[in-house]
């Protein structure tokens, strides 16, 4: 069984029908919608139709033309040809003086804006062919013009936009092959005003949305935006299928009024004049694509930058030229970092930008250039006083790649730099407040991770970057370090000053004319840079810094060697009258500083020295030391009048309670307390004593002549008071009550045996020798004890009670002598007669030693006799100036009782 399929049948044949000629003329037509908040109406006319040779035949060209005005004084016009079959027409439009502000009813209820003014024009010829095998839609040679368009915030006056012309010429686009191409656009004296809120409205997006009632919008103006809307979304989805070009925009005096009120302090900026020139526009790969910007920044500053691209792959070489940038408008930025003003700058750059799309997660990155800023001045934002400032900072050499990450700079030279460090009235200190870190300074603790700051409703600050330092924090997180490396940091004639406005009256210092180098900075682990500079302080004394250290790398150890030579401490006597409780008539400071840290380890070596120091009188005061600060001076001042401190510090730097500043201080404090508590112990160790064993002086018993050891002390304290001018020697004589009544009274007792025999001499003998060179054998000795011991019993001197009872003996005289006591001579001669009863020695001595008195004015003389020899012996030395010496008394009593000593008194 087969099947037959029939041939399709021919289309019929359409009816045939012709117009030679339409034409309406004079026709008019009114247009109202009552249903917007004012009504709108338009009157479309005359109208003028012309239809002329219409066929119904597919292949005839029919032409037609459609022109009219409005009311308004608008112009439109449609004219071409069209085919019915496959639909198809050609022709063009054209619209003139179209008014935007005339439909204002129509959308001002819909949208947060007001189009003040704004004329449209358009003219553009097109070519539609839709068929079942071929969609076309094409626009060619369109020109459209826009001028005197003003655009307005509801409520406000100022025009946020204001468009003077805007015109584009020779665009034709294909919607079906996706392609477009516009001849130029121009873009002529057009001013924005972009301004953020304090709740991070930005003024362009906000009047762009539409209004919350929106969606009730009349049938006729929800189709519109809906199609508006619609439209826009088809262009953004076939965008990557899309390919076109744009040959030539240029833009002229045009304007840019910013203005941010977010911050604390509102920023304002003005850039003008703003040209750009821009060639080949395009997405087409192999388009070699330029640009060229110019414009004028807050009036002097000027930004110049030329623009070189392409794609395939992605690239653009970027050249930049900015000249005398004031940064003023953008200090407000700064506020919640730093409380400072910028008052004067001039940012300069100049540089060549290359970016090359890789297959890499990051593109190819580099530039070179210099970058410069000159004139450059702050203020403390809190007192309204002068910063930090410069001449001139020049960074030059610049050679940076993103990928891998490295920046390489030849040379950064800083020219008349200054800063102040300023303490106020009340001890808060410029550079902390300025940093915000004045609370941080008194509150050591930690502190907490605060959460991501919220405004008051709920939402984010605005960020305009947020997605772009996301993307590179993800990029660099898992990316090597950057490499960096600084030739050399050069700083000429740099100042800074010190001001301390806490003490009355104000302390001032300048280091100045700082000029010298850091070279060799580098991240590199192996390289350490070398650092020498030299000023002076109040232009006069020298200082030099040297050393080596890396900024960029703390595993390296640092090594700084500071030197500051004779500066004049005249400025800073207020800070004697504060601490020292003397006013400061002169001196001068030298400083020899040696730190090294390793391994966050510091050891430092802190030489200080004063010289020609003098203090003036006394200035009682409640932060006065309350230390002999004279004397510490005296101990300390050599010869010459120079002070010597060598104060060595160790530490980490890891420690929170480590402040070096403080820890010298303490240091210095600890080695003037040791002074004035252990005068002798220093000079000692200066001079090659044993401490304070140099301040007395030790005496055998009863005498008062010096010991051997005694003078090699004395030698020693001689050495010192000789390089100490400054100091004053007070000398206090001694007595032991014990030991020296004993050796006193032996002392007499000698003294009367040998004046008994030297009485004995025959006068020949007398005159050749004294009572104290007599020589006295055992025997004579023994003779002179018995005499003197009958003749102390004899006087009653010594009792019965004085004699030991187990000498029958003794007793047994005592009581032949009492019995006859007045008769001396014979109880002399009973003694002598005694020579067969044995006297223990001893007993004698000690009875006869009981009966010799000792009186108060012999102590006294004792005492004297021994300071005066000390005092005769330092004199004696010619190295001592005896206004300088000075024999003394401690206490109320007459004598000193504390040893057979002779104490020494600095003062």
């Amino acid at each position: 069984m087969t099947s037959t399929t029939p041939a399709p049948a021919k289309p019929a044949m359409p009816l045939s029908f012709r117009v030679e000629l339409l034409k309406i003329s004079g026709a008019k037509a009114s247009l109202t919608d009552m249903t917007t908040r004012e009504p709108f109406r338009r009157t479309i006319g005359p109208i003028e139709v012309t239809l002329t040779k219409f066929y119904t035949d597919p292949s005839s060209k029919n032409p037609y033309s459609f022109t009219g005005t409005t009311d308004a004084g608008e112009k439109f016009s449609w004219a071409g040809y069209f085919y019915l079959d496959p639909i198809r027409s050609e022709g063009e439009v054209t619209l003139d003086n179209v008014s935007l502000n005339k439909y204002a009813p129509l959308y001002q209820d819909f949208v947060r804006f007001d189009i003040r003014d704004g004329v449209i024009s358009l003219r553009s010829t097109y070519n539609l062919v839709k068929s079942s095998t071929t969609n076309v839609f094409a626009v060619t040679n369109t020109t459209f013009r826009l001028e005197s368009l003003k655009v307005g915030e509801k409520g406000n006056t100022e025009n946020i936009i204001d468009l003077p012309q805007l015109s584009v010429v020779g665009a034709s686009a294909d919607a079906i092959h996706r392609t477009a191409e516009v001849n130029s656009v121009l873009v002529r004296d057009a001013r924005l005003v972009l301004r953020r809120d304090k709740n991070d409205a930005v003024n362009i997006l906000e009047v762009a949305k539409p209004v919350a009632n929106a969606t009730n919008a009349p049938g006729g103006i929800l189709f519109l935006l809906q199609s508006v809307t619609n439209a826009l979304a088809m262009l953004l989805n076939s965008t990557n299928a899309a390919s076109g070009v744009l040959h030539d925009v240029t833009v002229t005096n045009c304007s840019l009024h910013l203005e941010d009120q977010a911050n604390a302090r509102p920023a304002h900026l003005d850039i003008d004049q703003i040209s750009l020139s821009a060639k080949e526009l395009s997405n087409v790969p192999g388009k070699d694509m330029t640009a060229d910007l110019s414009l004028r920044w807050e009036t002097n500053g000027t930004v110049h930058t030329t623009v070189s691209a392409g794609l395939s792959p992605a690239h653009a070489d970027i050249k930049l030229a900015l000249n005398d940038i004031v940064l003023r408008p953008l200090d407000p930025y700064l506020e919640p970092h730093v409380n400072v003003y910028i008052t004067r700058s001039k940012l300069g750059m100049d540089g060549t930008i290359h970016v090359v799309r890789t297959n890499e997660a990051l593109p190819e990155v580099t530039f070179k250039g210099d970058v410069r800023l000159n004139d450059f001045s702050t203020v403390d934002g809190a007192i309204g006083e002068d910063f930090v400032k410069w001449g001139s900072l020049r960074v030059s050499g610049i050679d940076a790649n993103l990928n891998p990450p490295t920046v390489a700079i030849k040379q950064i030279a800083v020219d008349d730099a200054y800063a102040r460090l300023l303490i106020e009235t009340n001890h808060t200190i410029n550079i902390l407040t300025a940093l915000h870190l004045d609370a941080l300074a008194t509150n050591a603790a930690p502190v907490a991770k605060q959460p991501e700051p919220t405004k008051k409703n709920g939402k984010k600050p605005f960020t305009m970057f947020s997605d772009a330092e996301r993307s590179l924090t993800n990029a660099t997180s898992v990316a090597i370090p950057a490499k960096i490396s600084v030739g050399a940091i050069v700083f000429s004639n740099a100042n800074l000053q010190f001001t301390d406005r806490s003490i009355q009256p104000p302390v001032n210092a300048t280091i100045g004319q700082v000029s010298g180098n850091i070279s060799g900075i580098s991240t590199d682990d192996l390289q350490r840079a070398d650092l020498h500079l030299t000023g002076k302080v109040d232009n006069t004394a020298g200082v030099e810094i040297t050393g080596k250290l890396n900024p960029l790398n703390q595993k390296l150890p640092t090594e700084l060697n500071i030197l500051f030579k004779d500066i004049d401490l005249h400025p800073t006597g207020p800070y004697s009258v504060k601490f020292l409780g003397y006013r400061l008539n002169k001196g001068k400071l030298s400083l020899d500083l040696q730190y090294n840290l390793t391994d966050r380890k510091l050891k430092s070596k802190n030489v200080i020295i004063l010289d020609q120091l003098i203090l003036g009188e006394k200035i009682p005061g409640p932060d006065a030391s309350k230390l002999p600060i004279k004397l510490a001076i005296a101990v300390l001042k050599d010869r010459n009048g120079k002070i010597e401190l060598d104060v060595p510090i160790d530490g980490s730097i890891d420690d929170p309670s480590f402040h070096l500043g403080k820890v010298i201080r303490g240091a210095i404090l600890n080695v003037l307390t040791k002074i004035v508590t252990s005068p002798f112990s220093a000079l000692g160790a200066v001079f090659g004593g044993k401490g304070e064993e140099i301040s007395y002086q030790d005496f055998d018993p009863g005498h008062s002549e010096l010991l051997a050891a005694s003078a090699e002390k004395l030698d020693t304290l001689v050495k010192g008071l000789y390089e100490r001018p400054g100091l004053q020697l007070e000398i206090e004589g001694s007595i032991d009550p014990k030991t020296d009544l004993t050796a006193m009274r032996r002392q007499t007792l000698e003294k009367t045996f040998r004046l008994t025999k030297w009485n004995t001499l025959r006068k020949s003998d007398q005159t050749e020798s004294k009572p104290e060179s007599v020589q006295l054998a055992p025997e004579e000795r023994t003779t002179y004890l018995k005499e003197a011991y009958g003749a102390a019993l004899a006087a009653g001197l010594i009792t019965t009670n004085g004699v030991a009872t187990t000498n029958q003996v003794a007793q047994r005289v005592v009581r032949t002598v009492s019995s006859r006591s007045d008769d001396k001579a014979g109880a002399k001669l009973r003694i002598n007669n005694f020579d067969d009863i044995k006297v223990p020695a001893n007993d004698m001595e000690s009875q006869l030693l009981e009966t010799i008195q000792v009186s108060v004015e012999d102590f006294q003389t004792l005492a004297n006799d021994r300071a005066q020899n000390v005092k005769d012996y330092i004199l004696k030395t010619g190295k001592v100036e005896a206004a300088r010496v000075f024999l003394t008394q401690s206490g109320t009593s007459a004598t000193t009782a504390k040893g057979s000593r002779v104490y020494l008194h600095l003062q």
